[in-house]
């Protein structure tokens, strides 16, 4: 994740995909979801894969 003034002014946090290189721009409430997802979820997934990814599909 990429947190700028600029981004930060609109809202926004720039999420990058490692594999690929892919950029997004991503709300910060679309931010807040997934990490709370990420959060109750982390038992059943440790590695916490794809939990970021799902939002380039």
């Amino acid at each position: 994740m990429v947190i700028g003034k600029r981004g930060l002014a609109e809202g926004n946090v720039e999420v990058k995909l490692r594999r690929t290189g892919q950029k997004k721009d991503v709300s910060l409430s679309t931010i807040a979801e997934l990490l709370r997802f990420a959060k109750r979820n982390a038992r059943k997934h440790p590695s916490g894969l794809g939990t970021f990814a799902g939002i380039f599909e």
